[in-house]
């Protein structure tokens, strides 16, 4: 079974091939963002409940307080690793391969672009 990454790479490099065919394109468009939106469905779930700690250290002690959960500090932001404007956790983030976060329709730009036939692939 293939990682939801490689499927998502997979998906773009044949959405780059079938650009003269629109049936084909249209296919694998939606095929795309529906990986694309699952992919970004289990990180959002798997980044709601990674807790949170600062530790204080009180006379060479240390001691930890839990801070409450990502979705829920209000005045909490975070911008897009790649156009460094601000992300709207419930609405348009998605993860690089790095686990950075990213909007989706960036990360999908540079995925495009670096599956280019002019570019060349390092693995």
């Amino acid at each position: 079974m293939l990682r939801m990454e490689d499927k998502i790479r997979r998906l773009c490099t044949q959405l780059l091939v079938a650009e003269g065919d629109e049936e084909e394109f249209r296919s694998i468009l939606v095929e795309l963002r529906g990986a694309l939106r699952q992919h970004v469905e289990r990180l959002r779930a798997r980044f709601a409940t990674y807790p949170f700690v600062i530790e204080r250290r009180v006379h060479g002690t240390p001691a930890t307080v839990e801070l409450p959960r990502l979705a829920q500090a209000p005045d909490f932001q975070m911008t897009c690793h790649i156009c460094d404007q601000p992300l709207r956790l419930a609405i348009d983030t998605a993860a690089d391969e790095e686990g950075k976060a990213v909007h989706e329709t960036c990360y999908i730009k540079v995925v495009l672009k670096d599956n280019s036939p002019g570019t060349s692939a390092v693995d």
